[in-house]
């Protein structure tokens, strides 16, 4: 049985990428022997209860001196004869170096942005780990096509070196759309690259205009101290309510009336793609990457000018003052979400094995 490995920055916390992680890991068990290599230092990865029990974890604790660490990680996956490590986190170049020669067949994930105007890639130092992680892998998978051109044009990656594979959500069935419901939601972690900042402000607008909604944001993070003062500040604790983690999808999802995301960057934007296999109307900032691959525009959602607080208030008001279009575009959620199914993905997942495994 083929051999395959997952390395990251695993359960410390809990998200996007994590769950991502997962859902492979217990859907490719099926079929392969599967690692998990974590840099969590500690045994807090043991509590993950989602992870299928047939799934190996492995822990890899980093030491100061980077060749080192190459070394210790190659001999790590030799001792367990990985034939294909999947990078969700970067490794030193010299590790991919020395993958390639020892016949290591690596696949780089890249799962935010690549773009160089996007705060993730503000440092050159940043630019140049991910495009030798991209070089140096024996393939790179991509979010989305917006990434893909990039790496290709500014970067100038050989095409036949990435290929798109998005991140898949589970089917939801019997999903009924709300038409009552005045909520507003929205779902991440709460750290600057969600912008719940904007979020709250823009509710503030929003309140004052309809004044029975209410925003819940689901998540936990740094800001949450911060976005409780903002709240506070702008006297919307009545109005807008930091949930926590949810306890399932349900929960965050069911029983509202608008999903909004106020990312200032992504990868793809799971959540997006979530809300509407719940049925939801999405508005989205339109940024760099993701949303508007998951978001046709005025059809099941709404896409914003990035940073523009008022147009944000402006398009959620609009949905809210129009239960018609709320509805029509919640009869069209399902537009892109066949692209995103496990079937879908998997497939392509599968096919990208047997190239490198063959």
């Amino acid at each position: 049985m083929n051999r395959i490995a997952f390395f990251g920055n695993f359960f410390p916390v809990y998200g996007g990428v994590e769950e991502v992680t997962i859902n492979l890991a217990n859907e490719f068990v099926k079929s392969y022997k599967v690692f998990l290599i974590t840099k969590c230092p500690d045994k807090r990865h043991r509590n993950c209860k989602k992870l299928d029990p047939k799934v190996c974890m492995l822990s890899f604790v980093f030491k100061r001196s980077r060749i080192l660490n190459a070394f210790r990680l190659l001999l790590l996956c030799k001792k367990n004869r990985i034939g294909l490590l999947i990078c969700q986190c970067y490794t030193s170049t010299l590790f991919m170096i020395l993958c390639r020669v020892l016949a290591v067949k690596t696949v780089y994930c890249r799962h935010n942005t690549i773009q160089k105007n996007m705060p993730c890639m503000s440092s050159k130092n940043e630019q140049r780990l991910v495009k030798n992680m991209i070089r140096y892998s024996s393939k790179a998978v991509m979010l989305t096509k917006n990434d893909t051109e990039y790496a290709i044009n500014a970067w100038h990656i050989n095409k036949n070196k990435l290929c798109i594979i998005p991140n898949f959500v589970n089917a939801v069935n019997n999903s009924i759309y709300d038409m009552q419901s005045e909520t507003v939601v929205s779902v991440g972690r709460l750290d600057p690259q969600k912008g719940f900042d904007q979020l709250i402000k823009a509710f503030e607008i929003i309140s004052k205009l309809c004044s029975d909604w209410k925003l819940e944001i689901y998540g936990s993070g740094p800001l949450a101290g911060e976005l409780n003062k903002l709240i506070k500040q702008l006297s919307l604790e009545n109005k807008v309510m930091l949930m926590g983690n949810y306890k399932d999808k349900e929960e965050a999802f069911s029983n509202k009336a608008i999903y909004v995301c106020s990312s200032i960057y992504e990868g793809l934007g799971l959540s997006l793609i979530e809300a509407q296999t719940y049925k939801l109307p999405t508005i989205s900032y339109d940024i760099a990457s993701g949303p508007s691959e998951i978001i046709a525009d005025n059809v099941n959602g709404i896409l914003v000018e990035p940073n523009n607080i008022p147009k944000l208030a402006e398009a959620i008001v609009r949905l809210i003052n129009n239960q018609n279009e709320r509805i029509a575009m919640s009869n069209s959620s399902g537009l892109f979400l066949n692209k995103f199914s496990k079937k879908e993905v998997l497939c392509k997942w599968n096919i990208l094995f047997k190239e490198l495994l063959k």
